[in-house]
């Protein structure tokens, strides 16, 4: 998302390679039948490209405001060409969709839910805000930077973020409960109930240890045993 925004500035940070610099006569990297070939250009050339002269801190204001007012609805997110890249034409309807540059049916943000796309969208829209208008309050001596850097994070915090985006299965992010890789273990101790649970706790060495262990104490444990059998017998 940073290197389309920086691509899209008014003018532009960094270019294009796989369209600013190509030329019909580059040659095709096929990878699984997708062309990951990119214009090769001489450092010479791209130290004097940059035509913005923006400071840091303009540019990061300005990557709050350009996705504060970004069209999710409609359009990708994609640092490959110029030409806006709509959602009907790659068939996402995901609420956040960042084109992969090179794997084209790749949505980097597929994991994204809507109430973590919310969550995005707020902390994006405040820090702008926050950035544009918050003035210091803070002493201007020898920290004064890293104390009005931290005024404004404080400001720009909008608590912890949504936690359906984990799987609800082992809990991490990555992967929905769907695609789980402790979804089959699940389903088969579901499945065989406490059988499945016996047999691999049997197949376990702590548990081999404890059974030879036990043997060793056989006599003592069988003697109480036998005499627990009796009270039990005794008491009918």
């Amino acid at each position: 998302m940073l290197i389309s925004y920086l691509q899209n500035c008014d003018p532009p940070v960094l270019p294009r390679l796989q369209e600013d610099f190509r030329s019909d006569n580059d040659e095709k990297r096929l990878v699984e039948n997708w062309d990951t070939s990119y214009a090769q250009v001489e450092s010479q050339l791209l130290e004097t490209w940059p035509k913005n002269k923006e400071s840091c801190a303009q540019l990061l204001i300005g990557y709050f405001d350009y996705y504060s007012r970004f069209d999710f609805r409609n359009f990708v997110v994609q640092c490959r060409r110029e030409m806006i890249l709509s959602k009907m034409e790659k068939d996402w309807p995901r609420p956040l969709c960042v084109e992969d540059p090179f794997d084209l049916h790749h949505n980097l943000s597929s994991g994204i839910t809507k109430k973590m796309f919310v969550f995005i969208m707020k902390v994006f829209i405040n820090s702008r805000a926050v950035f544009m208008s918050e003035k210091p309050t803070v002493a201007r001596d020898f920290n004064f930077v890293r104390n009005y850097q931290d005024q404004l994070l404080r400001k720009c915090h909008q608590g912890s973020a949504p936690s359906d985006r984990q799987c609800h299965n082992c809990h991490r992010i990555g992967h929905f409960f769907e695609s789980c890789p402790l979804k089959p273990i699940k389903d088969a101790r579901r499945r065989y109930g406490s059988n499945s649970t016996n047999s691999s706790y049997r197949s376990n060495e702590g548990y081999r240890n404890y059974r030879a262990t036990s043997d060793d104490s056989t006599p003592a444990g069988g003697d109480r045993l036998i005499s627990h059998k009796r009270v039990k017998l005794c008491t009918f």
